[in-house]
């Protein structure tokens, strides 16, 4: 989760990063202009107009810039899933979950469309560190949807495998269209739950059902 945004230290006459969104946003446009590889630490500190140190206040890392929301966000999802009532329906305790998870607004879209040209675009962005990210999320909601089934045997497994998988890509497309402008953030969730729903009700309730 991010830190409380420390006072920053800046040198006179320098623009000032006063919040962990800020420096955020300055650092992703640095990526999108000169690449993830080129961009130092010390070069996304000076851009904020704050010192090196205090960089690492905000954020652990240089790669953190990437992520650190995807990272509370899951922890969002797995809070809400653990907390559902049992015998709920499962892909709307899913869906409940996720748009509790996203915590953006408008003032997030221009960061949020720069990193997705970043991310696919620019080959020195480590292609390791979203790894955990994209796979643990699904596997949170492969784990609740398979513990709503009659039997967990292989196919009950493929199919929450599935759902797990699907949910994220489905949450990916309507948050690129709020990104790019096409809706806006109700629109977006109201997209995915209505996707969701279409795509994978039946195979959830014919988990259930056994």
């Amino acid at each position: 989760m991010p830190v409380p945004d420390p006072p920053p230290a800046t040198g006179p006459g320098r623009p000032r990063a006063t919040t962990h969104r800020a420096l955020r946003d300055a650092a992703m446009r640095e990526f999108a202009t000169h690449g993830y590889a080129a961009t130092s630490v010390q070069r996304i500190a000076e851009v904020a107009g704050i010192g090196r140190n205090t960089f690492f206040r905000y954020f652990p890392s240089k790669v953190a810039l990437l992520g650190d929301d995807y990272a509370a966000n899951q922890e969002v999802v797995a809070r809400h899933l653990r907390d559902a009532p049992a015998g709920g329906d499962a892909l709307d305790q899913v869906v409940d979950a996720v748009r509790a998870s996203i915590r953006y607004d408008d003032a997030d879209r221009e960061f949020y469309r720069l990193r997705l040209t970043v991310l696919a675009d620019d080959p020195t962005v480590p292609a390791e560190w979203a790894r955990p990210l994209v796979s643990g999320w699904a596997e949170l909601v492969a784990a609740h949807v398979l513990a709503s089934a009659a039997d967990r045997g292989p196919h009950s497994r493929a199919v929450a495998e599935a759902v797990g998988y699907g949910v994220r890509g489905v949450l990916s497309s309507v948050m690129a269209s709020w990104a790019d402008g096409e809706l806006d953030l109700q629109e977006a969730l109201d997209l995915l739950g209505a996707t969701v729903r279409e795509m994978f009700g039946a195979s959830v309730r014919g988990l259930v059902d056994g």
